[in-house]
């Protein structure tokens, strides 16, 4: 039976931690801060490396937002409001493509065979002039860009990780629930599990904030015209519910031993968010060789969670079933 540890992990571990956080920090060479959490049997570790140390400053979590989203749309089928063989045409989308046969799964498991609207030029050109547009604001700017090039695969055909899929499930929730996505997940996710340093972004993340660095998104290191510039402050409603929230390394630790715990979803359901994935080859370092979409969950190796990537951080939290060890950590520049 695994038993939660209040231990600090003994300082062998904490050295071995350290020396993997400051190796990656002085090979990638680009972000000024790194901040890690991890839990687990042996015991817990908060620490942060860089400029911004402590774990109390906030940061945007990107696509980290999804696993929120999908939460979301899982208590609505848990309620009996929603069923993932549902089609996106009963929720009245049909915006050129084939919504008789998209269904809620196709959409949590990227396999709707929609376009992903940020992968348009004409988005990033937007977000590089105009960043805090009110364009961003209704949703009906990335809806066109997503909707005009048609359906590219017959549903459930091809894995293609896509934001749109997770700006048409949020408005599927809006209209289940009858209020707002960050309604929904304000309050049904984060005030039960008391994740008071989390927001759905009312605009940058709140103060004390970590400033978030990128390269230049046309010129990137170009050292004349390109270079690293702040991207903390954009409307975060360019991303909504497939990337747009905020939070702290210690409010995703919450969020990451709720993974473990489930105390939001029936066991049942949160069986099924944890066997049902898209598997693909995955060529990395740590000998890790398959990587896994599910419903709004990512598997890499024994690990199961979510990463993020938005301008200006890099995110990511795992934990492991087995041991249910969590890990967290986050960086104030966007990287592969």
């Amino acid at each position: 039976t695994y038993t939660h540890t209040d231990d600090p992990l003994d300082e062998e571990d904490q050295l071995a931690i350290d020396s993997i956080v400051k190796n990656y920090m002085k090979e990638i060479g680009l972000a000024n801060t790194v901040q890690i959490a991890v839990t687990g049997p042996r015991g817990h570790y908060t620490q942060g490396y860089g400029v911004y140390k402590s774990p109390d400053y906030h940061w945007r979590i990107g696509s980290n937002t999804k696993l929120f989203t999908a939460t979301a749309v899982l208590q609505c089928i848990q309620d009996g409001l929603l069923s993932l063989d549902d089609t996106i045409e009963q929720f009245g989308v049909t915006w050129s493509v084939d919504a008789a046969h998209i269904t809620i799964r196709h959409l949590l498991m990227m396999r709707a065979g929609i376009f992903d609207y940020t992968q348009d030029s004409s988005f990033g050109l937007m977000m590089y002039l105009w960043p805090t547009a009110a364009t961003w604001t209704n949703m009906a700017y990335q809806h066109s860009l997503a909707f005009a090039r048609g359906q590219l695969w017959p549903a459930g055909k091809v894995y293609y990780y896509c934001n749109t899929n997770f700006l048409v499930l949020g408005d599927i929730v809006e209209k289940i629930r009858e209020k707002t996505i960050g309604e929904v997940v304000e309050q049904d996710i984060l005030a039960p599990l008391g994740m008071t340093e989390t927001t759905w972004l009312p605009w940058v993340p709140p103060a004390p904030t970590m400033p978030g660095y990128g390269w230049d998104m046309l010129f990137g290191a170009m050292p004349i015209l390109g270079g690293i510039r702040n991207q903390t402050g954009f409307n975060p409603y360019a991303f909504k519910s497939s990337g747009q929230m905020s939070s702290t390394v210690k409010d995703m630790t919450k969020w990451a031993l709720e993974l473990c715990n489930s105390t939001l979803l029936e066991p049942e359901i949160n069986a099924l968010r944890q066997e049902r994935f898209s598997i693909m080859p995955l060529a990395m370092n740590e000998g890790i060789d398959k990587y896994g979409y599910g419903l709004g969950f990512v598997s890499m190796g024994n690990w199961l969670g979510h990463d993020g990537s938005v301008p200006g951080y890099s995110s990511v939290w795992m934990y492991d079933p087995e041991s249910e060890a969590t890990s967290v950590g986050v960086e104030n520049f966007q990287t592969p």
